[in-house]
């Protein structure tokens, strides 16, 4: 069974690859003291695309915050990085 971490808890040293046109990789580690909303998701996933316009509106409420960061990681399948960028399009 998964587990689930505790709110505060340390997370694991992870750095993710960015796919997002002018965003650098980022390293887990260099967000500490920041509020981290971390959301893992795949295109293949009907209902991780339905709560994308949510993050987006929390992104919109809360994205100028300096100590504020949503990242949201696909847990994609190879070749994935078409869907990716075409999913990027039209939900801008």
């Amino acid at each position: 069974s998964a587990q689930h971490p505790a709110v505060g808890a340390r997370l694991p040293t992870l750095q993710l690859r960015a796919l997002t046109t002018g965003w650098g990789d980022v390293q887990l580690s260099d967000l500490r003291g920041n509020v981290v909303l971390l959301n893992f998701w795949g295109t293949w996933c009907g209902p991780c695309r339905q709560e994308l316009p949510h993050l987006a509106d929390i992104y919109a409420r809360f994205g100028t915050r300096k100590d504020f960061r949503l990242l949201a990681v696909s847990c994609g399948l190879k070749g994935d990085d078409r869907d990716l960028a075409a999913l990027g399009r039209e939900t801008r």
